[in-house]
């Protein structure tokens, strides 16, 4: 199930959604009176849950839902768990979709989920109920007339204590990430307590893109077990040149319905290397005259590039530019000193497009100065 990203610093964890009816309403408004039309009550089963280092307790919700617009069987429904303790950040759910009981209609209506709660839940979660106008990836935060939040009750908490709890760590190699080809994702899973291994744990990487977040694919294609140390290796490839990427490790449990699901999720943000190009006018030039030098910067991206000449042993910056938006630059300088010299294109390290470029350089290009 995808998950638009800029739900999660709203609500802590997405439980589920219900997928009912695909009847949409157009034109649909929300309520411009005051009064409450949307109500619900979240019940968890069992409400007390003690589990401990990568093992999993699977629990179910059921959600009773009473909608005075009438918009249930048009509308999605989804159920959210939240926590108080800003400490509490690795959600005790695996997204899934909830199961409409019998006798539902338009305005009331319950609905059934199951999901694992691990050890790093460990605290007292409450929920929260919202009807959706279309699908998650299309919600719009800032526009009101795509989802309704109902005032929800949760009589019974669901109150989670975990023991031995599990870690995770994640790591590149080679970084900065390569412009093209193969690299390493890996790590080690330790308890948190004592920094004891964690052997056999099966664990998935996802490189995230616009078309796949950390829950779109199937556990079964589980990239492997953590080793005798704990440690773990993925090797995976780029699609295509990167400015940025970012990276979801994940530690599954099975329950005894045969499910897995997450009870460590990593993050990882990474910023690419760019590759960048120089090219000399010609293998000679003459003292004293304009000459331009050439290059491109991939990705494309508006940087600070340097060109830079080689002097007394080390890097001197000549001039700089700002590459175009196709990554294309120039420079004009007029070389002085007879002989070979030796120049090189330079990258500032720049932000483009909400991405991250780290600093590179060109392979050094000779230039023989005739007088």
């Amino acid at each position: 199930m995808r998950v638009h990203r800029s739900w999660v610093p709203m609500w802590t964890a997405l439980v589920a959604v219900a997928a009912l009816p695909a009847t949409l309403v157009v034109g649909l408004a929300a309520p411009a009176q005051a009064v409450i039309t949307l109500t619900a009550n979240v019940a968890f089963s069992p409400a007390a849950v003690n589990v401990s280092g990568l093992k999993a307790v699977a629990t179910t919700a059921t959600v009773s839902v009473v909608d005075g617009l009438s918009r249930l069987g048009l509308w999605d429904v989804a159920v959210m768990l939240e926590s108080s303790d800003p400490s509490l950040t690795d959600p005790p759910i695996q997204a899934t979709d909830l199961t409409p009981n019998a006798g539902n209609n338009a305005t009331t209506g319950t609905w059934t989920t199951r999901f694992g709660v691990g050890a790093r839940a460990n605290g007292t979660w409450t929920a929260r109920v919202a009807l959706f106008n279309g699908t998650l990836d299309e919600v719009n935060e800032s526009d009101p007339t795509s989802f309704d939040e109902a005032v929800t009750s949760t009589p019974t908490p669901l109150v989670v204590v975990g023991s031995a709890l599990p870690k995770l760590t994640m790591g590149i190699k080679p970084s900065p990430l390569p412009t093209t080809g193969g690299y390493a994702v890996q790590g080690r899973a330790v308890r948190v307590d004592n920094g004891v291994p964690l052997i056999g744990a099966r664990v998935r990487v996802t490189v995230i893109t616009e078309r796949l977040s950390c829950e779109d694919f199937s556990v079964e294609d589980a990239n492997g077990l953590t080793d005798s140390n704990g440690f773990y290796k993925v090797t995976t490839n780029l699609p295509q040149p990167l400015r940025f990427v970012e990276h979801c490790a994940r530690i599954y449990a099975r329950l005894p319905t045969g499910e897995y699901v997450p009870v460590v999720t990593k993050y990882l943000f990474v910023v690419g290397q760019p590759s960048l190009g120089l090219v000399v006018p010609a293998a000679a030039v003459k003292a004293g005259r304009l000459v331009e030098f050439t290059g491109n910067i991939a990705p494309a991206a508006r940087c600070t590039i340097r060109l830079q000449r080689w002097v007394s042993g080390s890097w001197a910056t000549v001039q700089k530019v700002t590459s175009r938006l196709s990554g294309r630059f120039t420079f004009s300088t007029i070389p002085r000193q007879p002989g070979t010299n030796l120049y090189r294109s330079f990258s500032e390290p720049c932000y483009d497009h909400g991405f991250t470029l780290l600093f590179n350089s060109s392979s050094p290009r000779k230039v023989r100065v005739v007088p």
